[in-house]
């Protein structure tokens, strides 16, 4: 059965289950929903999703330019489509600054894709008057929420783990250190047996779930390659 990421709304319930307030008594939605987004924001850092994005050529110009989307790119190649359906695929290399063979090339700053004008002149000539593409592959960070509605962007079971262990994390974590919610938390959640000592070893293990599941689950980013120019 293929994953079906939840709505903001759903993952806060879920939250507040883990933290022992399933009535959301102590912790406000807008601290819940604060968490949600804080740890969408980390799992961009160790587990960035990953992207494919085609754009027509000739490219459009800043401000509409394609691929600003990417925090990287690791892989650009050109497409052109013949006349008898064959597409004639250009690797275009990457234009690695400590690469001899290789310094012209693509390069990726500010959000923006940057080519040479060797390539722009080379790529035109290949494209002609046939339909012609650019395909980049890279990362991305997720989409944060905004409304309950929203769809959490999530990939898997995995980023789901990631994002709610750490909401666990950052909610016992907030207990320790605000004495007067931490009464509210014992009282309105018959939680009366935790004492502050217990309560600390709740938040230390909590850290430490998150923290074996963040490094367990990092995913390695792929990093460009200064190839040769390829053609197929």
């Amino acid at each position: 059965m293929a994953f079906d990421p939840p709505l903001r709304s759903e993952m806060g319930a879920v939250v507040l289950r883990a933290l022992r307030d399933p009535s959301g008594s102590v912790f406000p939605i807008e601290t819940v929903n604060d968490f949600i987004s804080q740890a969408m924001a980390d799992l961009s850092a160790y587990r960035p999703k990953e992207g494919r994005e085609v754009a027509a050529w000739p490219l459009d110009l800043p401000p509409a330019a394609p691929f600003g989307d990417f925090t990287s790119v690791w892989k650009v190649e050109f497409r052109v489509s013949q006349s008898n359906n064959y597409v004639v695929t250009i690797g275009v290399p990457y234009g690695d600054s400590n690469s001899a063979e290789n310094r012209a090339g693509w390069d990726f700053y500010g959000g923006e894709l940057i080519l040479p004008p060797f390539w722009l002149t080379r790529l035109d000539a290949a494209a002609g008057d046939r339909p012609s593409e650019m395909v980049v592959w890279g990362y991305q960070d997720r989409t944060l929420p905004v409304a309950e509605t929203d769809v959490l962007d999530l990939t898997d079971a995995t980023d789901y783990n990631c994002v709610l262990t750490h909401c666990k994390a950052l909610g016992f974590e907030l207990l320790t250190h605000d004495r007067a919610l931490y009464q509210q938390w014992l009282a309105a959640t018959n939680n009366t047996d935790v004492s502050p000592t217990q309560l600390s070893g709740m938040a230390g293990q909590a850290e430490g779930t998150f923290q074996r599941t963040r490094s367990r689950n990092t995913k390695m980013r792929r990093v460009p390659s200064g190839d040769y120019l390829y053609a197929h």
